[in-house]
């Protein structure tokens, strides 16, 4: 049964959110058997039927349900068929006096916005952080301004701003990898999606992001492995066929290369 008063956390109001990953990934969870116990806020918007455990209440899912995992709760899911959801890791920057609630459980239709528009858009912008500063405080911007829009339900007037051919290619292509980073991605397949040759997309891209597009997947795959790894029990092996590195050994190479670490030593 889901709670028809559901809780909510305090947020504060002059303060920006620190994201760690934001993506598009798969659930493939049952029986609630896989236990997540994070030190970071999760938020999410579900795209599949199932039932989520979190710290302890029991909450109905369906395709546009949004939950908002507080950190150092823990949280499992059961669902009847593999799906995926949009899921940002954030935490505070730093605390603040004033603050506002934001509920951690929304029915689909509650909102009159899109917020997996907004999600992917943060996404994009985090995948860009690394290596820049303006993209690292307009994903916070975006995502505190989200935060706030979830207190409020409602959707503010934004105005229009032009985006280039390129920039939406990419843009395109970015969301392509955060929804599908347990598929084999080539970059040829890629540029054909997004409608450019693969030579520009590629100058384009490197240019942008400041790196090649495989070095982009595979960094965003070893991040979203040393999340799975620092806040599940999920099996390494099982692990890695979700971030697209099916082969053990093949994934254990590319994570030292990333990391400097083994898998194993994130969990020690």
């Amino acid at each position: 049964m889901t709670s028809a008063s559901p809780p909510s956390i305090k947020w504060p109001l002059q303060t920006l959110p620190r994201i760690l990953i934001a993506g598009h990934f798969p659930l493939t969870d049952q029986n609630f058997a896989v236990n997540y116990d994070s030190h970071t806020h999760a938020l999410h918007v579900h795209e599949y039927h199932g039932m989520m455990d979190m710290d302890g209440r029991k909450l109905q899912l369906t395709p546009g349900t949004v939950t908002l995992s507080p950190a150092n709760k823990s949280s499992s899911y059961d669902l009847p068929t593999p799906g995926r959801h949009w899921c940002i890791h954030f935490h505070v920057a730093r605390p603040a006096s004033r603050t506002v609630r934001i509920p951690l459980h929304l029915p689909p239709d509650s909102l009159n916005f899109d917020i997996t528009q907004r999600m992917a858009h943060i996404a994009m912008l985090r995948a860009a952080a690394d290596e820049d500063d303006v993209s690292q405080t307009a994903a916070s911007l975006a995502l505190q301004e989200l935060l706030l829009l979830l207190t409020q339900r409602q959707s503010p007037a934004t105005g229009k701003q032009h985006v280039s051919e390129s920039q939406q290619a990419i843009n395109k292509l970015l969301e392509m990898v955060h929804r599908n980073l347990d598929q084999n991605l080539r970059v040829e397949e890629l540029a054909q999606k997004v409608q450019l040759s693969q030579n520009y997309l590629a100058k384009q891209f490197k240019q942008r992001m400041g790196k090649t597009i495989p070095r982009y997947i595979l960094e965003s795959r070893i991040n979203r492995a040393k999340l799975l790894l620092q806040t599940t029990n999920l099996p390494v092996k099982q692990i890695a066929a979700q971030v697209g590195l099916p082969d053990a050994q093949h994934f254990n190479k590319q994570f030292r290369n990333i990391t400097g670490q083994a898998p194993s030593q994130l969990r020690v």
